[in-house]
């Protein structure tokens, strides 16, 4: 099931950016959600990264429901930071915490789910079982009907379009601040 927590046309562009207003307010709604549907005390139940864009929305959330139980996952599926470059997944490490057999996963973007694929398999071939998925955005035309789990997002974008989400912006914008200090 695809589930989209708010409603809006936010994201109804070729090119989006995801202020730190929206993320919040994603956040937020996630937290209710998660909080609604899981007990937090269940010592068997973490929260899982995919390192690196779901690793600010983990983050957030584990503070807002302070709850500490994390692992990351890193993996990577683009080949370079332009729009839609995408290859192949590749499971590049991970730090899963001990003695947990359930975990909720967290990632920036939906857009074709092979990501998000790629780490629910390689967690069930560990015997660890992916409750859910959490992530800011979902692509209007990401198609989760063959999957057994639940997919649920803040947002939801236009069909291909591009998400610049505040903190890469704002860090890019830093660096050249910097780079242009240290040239003189």
């Amino acid at each position: 099931m695809k589930k989209v927590l708010i409603k809006d046309n936010s994201l109804c562009k070729e090119e989006n950016t995801f202020d730190y207003e929206m993320y919040m307010q994603a956040c937020i709604k996630i937290a209710k959600d998660i909080k609604e549907k899981y007990d937090l005390s269940n010592p068997n139940l973490g929260f899982l990264g995919i390192a690196r864009g779901g690793l600010p929305l983990v983050t957030t959330i584990s503070q807002l429901l302070n709850f500490r139980n994390i692992s990351f996952i890193q993996c990577k599926m683009t080949n370079s930071d332009n729009p839609h470059d995408y290859g192949d997944f590749k499971l590049l490490g991970s730090y899963i915490e001990p003695n947990k057999t359930n975990f909720i996963l967290f990632d920036d973007i939906l857009y074709k789910g092979k990501t998000s694929d790629g780490v629910i398999e390689y967690l069930n071939s560990k015997n660890i079982e992916v409750k859910d998925l959490y992530t800011l955005v979902v692509d209007e035309s990401f198609n989760n009907n063959s999957k057994k789990i639940s997919y649920n997002s803040g947002y939801e974008c236009k069909k291909d379009s591009w998400i610049h989400f505040f903190w890469v912006e704002d860090i890019n914008q830093l660096y050249l601040k910097v780079g242009e200090q240290n040239e003189k």
